[in-house]
């Protein structure tokens, strides 16, 4: 997964800062069509599981409600596809928009807030 990192970085140094944005919104809507229902019941034991299984991070904490979300992940890798993977569970499961902010850590660790609007 560096390496997708890589071409991100050199993406937004050749393309300017929108790309990150639109890097999440691709990842979130790919999300929001390809879980099936019985995914998004799985709850954050599923959604562990399926971070671990990808070699994407170590999902650690997960509170959704109706109108917010908030989830850290450790080691998460790519961190904007973890960030667009997260909102998209959001708006899949909630039916509503969102807007997303994510914020990575010097040790790895992602912190992402995705709130209805």
């Amino acid at each position: 997964m560096e390496h997708i990192d890589a071409v991100f970085r050199e993406l937004e140094a050749e393309l300017g800062e929108d790309i990150a944005r639109v890097i999440v919104q691709a990842q979130r809507d790919y999300t929001k069509h390809a879980l099936a229902e019985g995914e998004l019941e799985g709850g954050s034991r599923y959604f562990n599981r399926f971070f671990a299984l990808r070699g994407m991070g170590n999902l650690v904490q997960f509170d959704m409600n109706d109108d917010a979300f908030s989830a850290v992940v450790e080691n998460a890798s790519p961190p904007l596809m973890v960030a667009g993977i997260l909102q998209g569970i959001f708006e899949a499961k909630s039916d509503r928009e969102s807007t997303c902010d994510y914020k990575r850590g010097d040790d790895g660790t992602l912190t992402v807030s995705v709130k209805a609007l």
